[in-house]
């Protein structure tokens, strides 16, 4: 299964040398998901607060995510 960073990463190193015309030849019509700074960041800090051996609730409660969300960033960053 391609993840959506899979695809951002092939369409962001595609994009690097291209002109507008061989981007919208190749991925014309497509719809890509572009993560939002803010989020990656959030979830890298909750990833190392987690390594750093906060507890999950307490993460949750500093992030304001339910217990379940914070576990499953937790669990997608550990398998990057």
């Amino acid at each position: 299964m391609v993840t959506n960073k899979e695809i951002f990463e092939e369409f962001y190193h595609f994009c690097k040398n291209k002109n507008m015309e061989e981007v919208i030849r190749e991925y014309g019509g497509d719809c890509i998901y572009i993560p939002s700074y803010k989020r990656v960041g959030r979830d890298k800090k909750i990833y190392q607060a987690w390594k750093k051996g906060v507890s999950l609730r307490s993460i949750s409660k500093r992030f304001n995510l339910s217990l379940n969300r914070v576990r499953q960033i937790v669990k997608k960053q550990d398998n990057l």
